[in-house]
C-alpha cells in the first residue's frame, strides 16, 4: 500500500500537489496558484475592445498558472 504523503507547510493534511520552486508537497489549503502574463511575446495580450483583451496569438492564451508554496510566492520575481 502506498504511503500517503504529508504536507511539508502544515503537517497536518494529505499532500495533493508540489511546489514548482522548492519541490515541497501541499495540501489544498497551502498549495497557492499564481497566474502570470507570460515573458514570450508571442503570447502577450493587448489592452483593447469590449473584451478588455484581445490576443495577438491564436494558439496560446499568455497566462502561465504556478503552483507555489507560500514561502516562494513570496520569493518570487514578480514585476
Amino acid at each position: 500500500m502506498a504511503e500517503e504523503k504529508i504536507c511539508k507547510v502544515c503537517e497536518k493534511h494529505v499532500a495533493v500537489d508540489e511546489c514548482e520552486m522548492c519541490k515541497a508537497d501541499l495540501c489544498e489549503k497551502c498549495l497557492r496558484k499564481i497566474k502570470m502574463q507570460s515573458g514570450n511575446p508571442a503570447e502577450q495580450t493587448l489592452n483593447i475592445g469590449i473584451s478588455g483583451g484581445a490576443s495577438i496569438s491564436t494558439l496560446r492564451a499568455g497566462i502561465i498558472t504556478r503552483k507555489v508554496c507560500e514561502k516562494c510566492m513570496f520569493d518570487m520575481d514578480v514585476e
